[in-house]
């Protein structure tokens, strides 16, 4: 039982290490980039297009929610993959931060 849990010490040291320099890393520059652009159809490339969405049931973790478009200018269907989330306790909020987005 001693082995078994000298070997096991043996590895959990082992992989802390392999991970110490990406943690040093990150800790010297805890920025984490995330490139997304901007709202454009990938075919007809119309900027913030009108789109159509088909209403259906689905459920899953919030994280891996796409959208299903189809573009009213070109008629193409495509998909939209949020990479970021603003997640907003009611439809007000959701009015104002629209809003505050257009006045930009």
């Amino acid at each position: 039982m001693d082995r078994e849990i000298q070997q096991l010490l043996t590895r959990g040291v082992a992989a802390m290490e392999r991970c110490a320099p990406a943690l040093e890393q990150l800790a010297a520059d805890p920025v984490v980039n995330i490139e997304s652009g901007p709202p454009v159809c990938p075919f007809c490339e119309t900027m913030n297009p009108r789109i159509s969405l088909r209403e259906n049931e689905a459920s899953g973790p919030l994280g891996e929610y796409f959208i299903h478009c189809h573009c009213d200018a070109c008629g193409q269907m495509f998909f939209a993959l949020p990479k970021m989330w603003l997640c907003l306790r009611n439809a007000e909020e959701v009015r104002e931060e629209i809003n505050a987005r257009a006045e930009v």
